[in-house]
């Protein structure tokens, strides 16, 4: 009978330590959690996965294509899921083609299963799919073509399971504890949940199914899907959840970028005529020039040719390299019917390869605007079969895009990140914040307007392959009151040179103040019973800009364009840079 009194007071004295201290608690729970929970082994089934390196995407049409693969005897994967391998893809439904591009490589598939790649008829095929409205490749057909591997695509399917997991490389993700894997996100959060709460023992005896259990350094795909779960993929072929925390994630091998002279590009507007080279000033610290010569002329990938061999041979002779630039006329309807065509894009690419060539450009200068949203994958994927050909003529391949914004044609048109890794260079716009129709007047180029527009993109592109755009010119604004809106103005504009504008401040003894938010100078005066504005671009104001893009590491710099600056511009903006350092 003491010994029962002794065991009670002891149930008792442990009781209200535990129900006193919160942490010894927990830890109490979690120990016995840890040690004594039992799991049901349940693997998984009845789905598609693809893994790389770095995500995990499951295929929302599994049971179709599982049921397809039953019937025709091929292993299918998603055409879309090659975008997530860093491929671009586009089908050209009239001539019944698809054209996928990667790194150094470059391959066609017929409707009828016949394959080029790189150029060369492979005598293996590789059929098409469609399943649900969506395309597939028959992947067991691919692997017969690219008997070298280079997509580095492996699969595993497990009949039996219905589980069909296609991976990218190697898992090299580590689980460095747990003791196994859960089946839903929930079932995670259940388990580090029922610890904490004040919940029954008992619970803490009986667990969710695991879809398998868990050895020492374990290797697997894995991806965190929010701040305490994460989505691993095993060899075993497994797909299920486990805490964030178990997870030890390989680091991704940077690899070092060629380092190259900064580009200190200005773009030379070319009319109807080519600009006397002997009235061109000395270009002070520029290395780049880029005439406006070619506009897109008609769906099929012609253009316009305003190219001058004098000012071609002027350039050389100044040791500038060229990139001529070409346009799409910003008209979206022509170029929603050129990119849908392999044949028009292809014309394109042979004329640009050929002129290029014969002229003995540097680079190309893409300045393709105003594009539909529907269009976004279709310009990535043109853009990288040009530079599938450009790549191997060491031709420097650039494309203008604006900075990021809510306008779908103009902005959102625009895969920054997809480029980004096709292109040698990303000439950012960083101009127009307010542009030539804007409502409200405001500056052409503020400091944190720009720096905020370049810091974003810097997440998805490699610094060193971006250039700032810097404007040469600003605007006048004019302001009155609006008759048919009360406390609104009616606002307009017009667009002047930095040289029209000194001479303008000069005539009107205006005395300009200096914002250091927006790093511009800035006046205003009455004309004509009309409000003036301008914020003001000089050496000062774009010494800034330089030095901004200098201090993010950015591949360089672009100048819109000759003709606006003011008389030894160049020379005196190289004098104040030379004098910062």
């Amino acid at each position: 009978m003491k010994k029962l009194n002794v065991l009670l007071v002891i149930i008792c004295i442990v009781s209200l330590v535990l129900a006193i201290n919160l942490n010894l608690n927990i830890e109490l729970r979690q120990w016995l959690k840890d040690h004594f929970e039992q799991h049901a082994v349940v693997p998984s089934t009845n789905e598609v996965i693809l893994a790389t390196g770095n995500q995990i995407l499951v295929d929302d049409l599994s049971e179709a294509v599982l049921g397809k693969m039953a019937d025709d005897g091929h292993v299918f994967m998603k055409l879309r899921w090659f975008k997530d391998l860093n491929w671009t893809f586009h089908y050209d439904a009239e001539k019944g083609q698809l054209n996928l591009v990667g790194k150094d490589q470059f391959v066609t598939i017929m409707d009828d299963g016949s394959v080029t790649w790189n150029g060369v008829a492979v005598e293996n095929t590789v059929s098409m799919q469609m399943i649900n409205g969506e395309r597939y490749l028959a992947m067991d057909e691919w692997q017969n073509i690219d008997v070298n591997g280079r997509l580095d695509l492996t699969m595993q399917y497990d009949e039996a399971r219905r589980m069909l997991i296609f991976g990218i490389g190697t898992p090299n993700d580590v689980l460095k504890s747990g003791k196994g894997i859960y089946r839903s996100p929930d079932d995670v959060s259940d388990h580090l949940n029922v610890v904490e709460e004040m919940t029954q023992f008992k619970a803490l005896f009986t667990g969710p199914d695991f879809v398998e259990k868990i050895e020492t350094n374990q290797t697997v795909y894995a991806q965190a899907i929010d701040d305490a779960v994460a989505m691993v993929v095993t060899k075993s072929g497994n797909v299920g959840y486990i805490s964030l925390d178990a997870v030890a994630f390989h680091e991704t091998e940077m690899v070092e970028q060629n380092k190259t002279e900064p580009v200190h590009m200005i773009w030379e507007y070319v009319g109807q005529h080519n600009p006397n080279v002997n009235k061109i000033t000395n270009l002070v610290g520029i290395n780049v020039v880029s005439p406006t010569w070619y506009e897109m002329e008609d769906a099929f990938g012609n253009f316009t040719d305003k190219s001058g061999d004098r000012y071609l041979e002027w350039a050389k002779e100044q040791g500038y390299e060229i990139w001529p630039l070409i346009t799409n006329r910003f008209d979206p309807d022509l170029t929603h019917e050129f990119l849908a065509s392999s044949d028009a894009r292809m014309n394109f690419i042979e004329q640009i390869v050929s002129i290029s060539l014969a002229k003995n450009y540097d680079g190309i200068n893409i300045d393709f605007e105003n594009i539909y949203l529907e269009d976004r994958d279709a310009l990535s994927n043109f853009i990288n079969e040009l530079s599938w050909y450009l790549k191997p003529l060491d031709i420097t391949l650039s494309m203008d895009v604006t900075v990021i914004a809510e306008s779908d044609n103009w902005s959102k048109c625009f895969d920054r990140a997809v480029l980004g890794r096709i292109v040698d260079y990303l000439v950012v716009m960083t101009y127009d914040e307010y542009w030539s129709s804007s409502p409200i007047s405001g500056p052409v180029a503020s400091y944190d307007w720009a720096e905020r527009s370049l810091k974003v993109i810097a997440e998805l592109v490699p610094s060193e392959k971006m250039i700032m755009g810097i404007p040469l010119y600003t605007r006048v604004w004019s302001e009155k009151p609006n008759a048919e809106a009360i406390d609104q103005m009616s606002v307009s504009s017009t667009a002047i040179g930095i040289a029209t504008q000194d001479a303008l401040i000069e005539e009107k003894g205006l005395s300009p103040t200096w914002s250091d938010i927006d790093r511009l100078y800035f006046v205003s005066y009455v004309e004509d019973d009309l409000i003036k504005k301008i914020w003001i671009e000089n050496i000062e104001t774009i010494v800034h800009k330089i030095k901004l893009s200098e201090s993010m590491s950015l591949g360089g710099y672009a100048f819109w364009r000759r003709g606006f600056e003011a008389e030894n511009f160049f020379r005196t903006l190289q004098t104040e840079l030379n004098a910062e350092k």
